[in-house]
């Protein structure tokens, strides 16, 4: 059959966020576009379906994942900078202090 899950890979795929998937869990007590228990109990279950949801269920996973990976560089090279930055800024405070302390002796 065909309807295989690599849409979620297309430009245009709206993957849900996970403060909205945690909400859709909350309430319903189970995965989005997957059946519940109750479902399953009633109606039973179509194992090449199952199949597709869950293979797009861990393609989004993937697609999280990376945007994580990218979300700890982007945080990790911010905090290089910022490391960068205060250090620059603790040498030209120290720089600044030597200097007041000059003048103070000067002024004496």
């Amino acid at each position: 059959q065909s309807g295989w899950s690599d849409f979620v890979f297309d430009p245009g795929y709206r993957l849900p966020s996970l403060a909205i998937t945690a909400e859709y869990i909350q309430a319903q007590h189970h995965l989005p576009d997957m059946p519940s228990t109750k479902e399953i109990e009633e109606k039973g279950l179509d194992l090449g379906d199952m199949q597709k949801r869950q293979m797009q269920k861990i393609e989004e996973l993937t697609l999280y994942q990376i945007g994580a990976e990218k979300n700890i560089h982007q945080l990790e090279e911010d905090n290089r900078q910022l490391k960068n930055e205060l250090s620059s800024s603790e040498k030209r405070l120290a720089a600044l202090i030597a200097e007041v302390e000059q003048l103070k002796n000067k002024l004496k």
